[in-house]
């Protein structure tokens, strides 16, 4: 089941298993814990989706469970001050959350401890300069932090994570490593940042006046910029299965799509409303955007269909000021887990190998060939029987002729002469040949004759024509069979790269969620055997490169296809 988390004045829970049409869905659940018609600014999932965190304008943040919504614990972001929360993640280790205030600070706060263990704030501190967005980065070895005067501060996570800085209440604030700005608009208000979860040292950040631009963390050289939006960009994200695509919403009503490694857009999507808020489901199909205003929808929309919201949420009654979708559970395991706990992971995990997609590829294009030959097969013999039912016209048609025929030579024979009626001579023309005879002298017989050759003639040529025109809508009908055979495999090609990005990005995960539950569990291990595991598996993590199916299935294709062309060509 997918779920959605939004937060505005309350915030919602949606099952988008339950979605399906136009019509507004109402939420699964609502979770309000703060202050009455106090603005909740952002809400996420922990790592392991057990809990959810909020944060709102009141300064408190509180903390959920995210299957019924029950409070566990809230506390002050802001010891000094009241200040907003206007940001909030977990580390992947669930024992950190990340806080961005309103008063410029960063707090590194410990879900065990419940306190905060780092404070982080700019070197030229300001406490009308607030946080708008925070972040970790994908190894979450620092924090990003964007401020409202248009800059994005680096601050280091790494001594934490690895267990070896101090998770004691700390005496001073830690300043920035390195600073991302947009020289072409140095303070021009950031709503939106984010690191890109695919490629390395990646982050991106999105301003007021509807520029985005992209950066390298690592030294802070400005990548590339992107002028799309005419009015403030309020939400930015990326896909977690295909690497080049980033996504942005605006006030314009705008959704656009870029690709991040050729430096162009790709798709722009015009809403019916100014959007707040964005997010994309692990599924990398799905886009789900917030909109600003008293209206509170949320539209989904399916980014293989033809740019139509797939369906609409409901529930809020003011702007939709953050979404995240649930993220899959994690599967987690040690080298010391039981062997039923081993067994009990491995049925429940659904994961297909690379070789059962491409088996299963193989079978569907083999079902849809069975298929057109099928139909091709059932409408030969359906033109067979209209022929068989065209010649048993033509016989019967005949056959009249001949009865007519024959009662018209009798009925001139009584007339003409009434005295041959004798028996005698009746055994006479039942003669084959002497009835030819008569007929062929009869007037009337010359008559019926002539009108039967005339008839004959008359239905050679529609026959003719029939057979030239069922040939003809034969060829049409094989050509449109091949032509929407050639369409689905091409589709079918697509989803298997789609399937195949996202299989190998979910069992990335899920080693390094292996590794990190690894790290964290095992306190004293025997080191060398400690030490030679994590090497393995880092090993094992870094040598995974999704494979190279393209040629293969492609070459498989055009075999497949050369075969169906000749199989067509004897079967017509």
């Amino acid at each position: 089941m997918t779920t959605l988390l939004s937060s505005s004045t309350v915030v919602l829970l949606h099952d988008l298993s339950l979605t399906g049409g136009q019509e507004a869905k109402q939420p699964r659940m609502a979770i309000d814990h703060h202050i009455q018609n106090s603005i909740v600014n952002t809400a996420t999932f922990s790592y392991k989706n057990a809990l959810i965190a909020t944060g709102a304008d009141d300064g408190q943040v509180v903390l959920s469970t995210s299957e019924h919504g029950e409070k566990v614990h809230s506390f002050q972001a802001s010891k000094e001050r009241t200040a907003a929360v206007t940001g909030l993640q977990f580390t992947k280790s669930n024992e950190q959350l990340a806080i961005g205030t309103g008063d410029g600070v960063v707090r590194l706060w410990d879900i065990v401890q419940k306190d905060a263990v780092r404070l982080y704030r700019p070197s030229s501190y300001n406490v009308m300069n607030g946080v708008t967005a925070i972040q970790f980065s994908t190894m979450n070895d620092m924090i990003g932090a964007a401020y409202k005067h248009g800059q994005v501060k680096l601050y280091p996570t790494a001594d934490i994570m690895s267990g070896v800085g101090s998770r004691t209440a700390p005496k001073s604030y830690i300043s920035e490593i390195l600073t991302l700005e947009n020289r072409e608009n140095p303070y021009g208000q950031i709503d939106c940042f984010g690191f890109s979860p695919l490629i390395d040292n990646f982050a991106a950040f999105a301003q007021e006046d509807g520029s985005v631009s992209c950066f390298d963390v690592k030294s802070g050289e400005k990548l590339l910029g992107f002028n799309e939006h005419t009015a403030p960009v309020k939400g930015l994200t990326y896909s977690t299965i295909s690497k080049f695509l980033m996504v942005t919403v605006g006030l314009d009503k705008l959704i656009n799509f870029y690709d991040v490694i050729n430096k162009h857009k790709v798709l722009t999507i015009a809403s019916a409303e100014p959007l707040k808020s964005v997010a994309i489901n692990t599924d990398g199909c799905t886009v789900a955007v917030g909109t600003q205003g008293k209206s509170g929808s949320i539209y989904l929309y399916d980014l293989r269909a033809n740019g139509a919201p797939l369906a609409t949420l409901s529930g809020h009654r003011a702007s939709v000021n953050s979404m995240t979708f649930k993220l899959p559970d994690p599967i987690i395991s040690t080298p010391h887990m039981s062997a039923s706990a081993s067994a009990t992971i491995s049925k429940q995990s659904q994961l297909k190998s690379i070789d059962q997609v491409k088996e299963e590829a193989k079978r569907n294009l083999e079902a849809k060939k069975r298929q057109a030959d099928e139909a091709i097969k059932q409408q030969l013999i359906r033109e067979q029987e209209n022929n068989m039912s065209n010649l048993t016209k033509e016989s019967t048609f005949r056959n009249d002729i001949s009865r007519i025929s024959g009662q018209g030579l009798q009925s001139h024979q009584q007339i003409s002469y009434p005295l041959r009626s004798s028996p005698q001579r009746l055994a006479q023309i039942d003669d084959v040949e002497m009835l030819e005879q008569h007929r062929s002298s009869s007037p009337v017989g010359q008559h019926l004759r002539l009108a039967e050759i005339q008839m004959a003639d008359q239905m050679g040529n529609i026959l003719g024509k029939s057979e030239e025109k069922l040939k003809e809508e034969l060829v049409q009908f094989v050509n449109r069979k091949y032509e929407e055979l050639e369409r689905q495999n091409k589709e079918m090609l697509n989803n298997f790269h789609i399937e195949i990005i996202r299989q190998f990005e979910i069992q990335r995960h899920r080693l390094d969620a292996i590794i990190q539950e690894y790290c964290l569990e095992e306190e004293n291990p025997d080191e060398k055997h400690d030490q030679k595991f994590v090497q393995e598996y880092k090993q094992k993590l870094n040598l995974v490169e999704p494979p190279n199916v393209d040629a293969d299935f492609d070459n498989y294709l055009e075999a497949q296809d050369d075969e169906g062309d000749q199989q067509g060509d004897i079967d017509i």
